[in-house]
């Protein structure tokens, strides 16, 4: 049985796995959007089983090809690493499952949850990436295939936001409580917008499920994908097309996103690639056309700023129609101060949630009765501060942390939940699993990223280079973004992009075996 499985893994090509693996990953989660209860096998949805399917495989891929080789010392190399690893993640999920159960239910009623339960989501959305990282990395996935895999992957991204657009079958970025509501409007529009039209639904996301993750996959590869369009050198006449029109797909769906994480920060990525084109033309006299760069660059600039000038995003905050903030109304008996103990403070701040500007669905999960005191001061505050949901519901969580009053909250964490997020993925990390948690789970991708950093300033003569920049500026945005935005961190979808991005800079400053030889003839 053993030589048939060695047989069939020998015929297989890990880069094929890995390739097919990424592509399909677009189409997987188009159907999670339609399908809120998916198909399941043996207790796991079909999502998450292609998932585990799929790092099971490419891990025992490995496995059988380190036996074959004969290095077993590489196995047990690897096998302390992931003992330690599983072990410390082991120990602080019973730390943290504890800490959950002294938890206060009364401040805050949370979802059902036990220690197989919890545990599960962190090592499905966490450890499971990290471990296809490793695997992946011990593999020397090429850096072609990989570049092939994110290049493709967002081709797809952008080809169903754009053709759902245009055929005004796209779903609007900005849904009301998670449903489905579609656009009103194509990109056709947008030139003919007026102070009465309703800008979100002329946003698009197409069939994907949330416009913070597309936001953060698409900014991440964005310098990538310009670098490639403005440098055309060693590569054939269809390579160069592509990656021209990727920019070109690219810059339009952007701009029909309509979130401020894509508009800025792709305007951001044209300035950084164009200094960083800058500094290596001048400083480090690379052979670079310079004429043909800065017409291409003016020309992509061009289209960017003509879209951006007249999309959703701009004219609903920065154009002639942009929304202000405007005092609603207040009747007269909402002018009166209304006491915490009032028996009627409720149901006044229920019936009059509006003018308070206080979104109802944040009076269910966290009711006025349950702490009369916090939503006296919600109403009587600024209320500017109410209309950033990111404010008040930050707000609400150190306010839950307060009541609970346990030190050891913001080193566990409270445990997950998805009735009430911070829209900030940072902080939702830290609520949800601690200081500790975020530490375990999302320290290595970034403990991985400086440590590419720390290779090019180590190693400049090598690995100092402009497209090896620019792919390290690509993962600082994969980083950085969570701490602005949520939906990235703890969810397959940009979490597999994320391992993607890392994955690449890490091949990039690999040591190959002739730098090894040199390293040790200078030590």
């Amino acid at each position: 049985m053993s030589n048939k499985i060695l047989k069939i893994l020998k015929k297989i090509k890990i880069e094929h796995i890995f390739l097919f693996y990424i592509f399909v990953q677009p189409f997987i989660d188009i159907y999670l959007t339609f399908n809120k209860h998916p198909f399941q096998i043996a207790g796991l949805a079909i999502n998450a089983l292609i998932n585990f399917a799929f790092v099971f495989g490419v891990v025992l891929y490995y496995v059988v090809k380190v036996i074959k080789n004969k290095r077993i010392d590489l196995i047990k190399k690897d096998l302390i690493i992931l003992i330690v690893y599983v072990g410390v993640f082991l120990i602080y999920s019973v730390l943290h499952y504890l800490n959950m159960q002294q938890f206060d239910d009364d401040i805050f009623n949370r979802h059902a949850y036990g220690y197989i339960k919890e545990t599960y989501f962190i090592f499905r959305c966490f450890v499971l990436p990290l471990i296809f990282l490793y695997t992946l990395y011990r593999l020397k996935i090429s850096k072609e295939k990989i570049i092939l895999a994110i290049k493709v992957s967002i081709f797809i991204i952008c080809f169903v936001i754009i053709g759902t657009n245009i055929f005004g079958v796209s779903l609007a970025s900005y849904a009301e409580h998670g449903k489905l509501i579609y656009i009103d409007g194509s990109i056709f529009h947008w030139p003919f917008f007026n102070g009465s039209d309703d800008f979100d639904l002329y946003t698009s996301k197409g069939w994907f499920h949330s416009a913070n993750e597309l936001s953060a996959i698409l900014i991440a590869f964005s310098p990538l994908i310009v670098y490639s369009a403005f440098m055309p050198e060693n590569k054939n006449e269809k390579e160069s097309v592509f990656d021209v029109v990727l920019l070109l797909v690219l810059i339009i769906t952007i701009n029909m996103l309509g979130t401020r994480t894509a508009s800025l920060g792709f305007a951001l990525v044209l300035v950084c690639v164009f200094l960083l084109f800058i500094f290596f033309k001048i400083i480090k006299k690379i052979n670079i056309d310079f004429k043909k760069f800065i017409f291409k660059f003016s020309i992509f600039s061009l289209i960017f700023t003509v879209l951006f000038f007249i999309s959703p995003f701009y004219n609903n905050r920065y154009g002639e129609y942009k929304s202000v903030f405007k005092e609603r109304p207040l009747k007269e008996k909402l002018k009166k101060k209304h006491k915490a103990t009032d028996k009627s403070f409720a149901k006044f701040v229920e019936d009059n949630a509006w003018y308070f500007f206080i979104e109802p669905q944040l009076l269910d999960i966290y009711p006025v009765n349950n702490d009369k005191e916090f939503w006296q001061y919600i109403i009587t505050r600024d209320l500017r501060l109410n209309t950033n949901y990111r404010i008040i519901k930050t707000d609400i969580y150190n306010r839950i942390f307060e009541r609970n009053d346990n030190k050891f909250d913001y080193a566990l964490g409270i445990g997950y939940n998805d009735v009430l997020t911070t829209e900030r993925d940072y902080a939702m990390q830290v609520y949800y699993f601690g200081v500790v948690g975020v530490l375990i789970l999302i320290g290595p991708f970034i403990l991985s990223i400086l440590y590419c950093c720390y290779r090019v300033l180590r190693y400049q003569q090598k690995f100092f280079k402009l497209d090896v920049l620019i792919v390290l500026m690509g993962n600082f945005i994969g980083i950085m973004v969570p701490y602005l935005t949520g939906h990235v961190f703890g969810i397959v979808f940009p979490m597999t992009y994320i391992v993607l991005n890392t994955l690449l800079i890490l091949t990039m400053v690999r040591d190959d075996e002739k730098f090894v030889i040199e390293k040790e003839k200078a030590n």
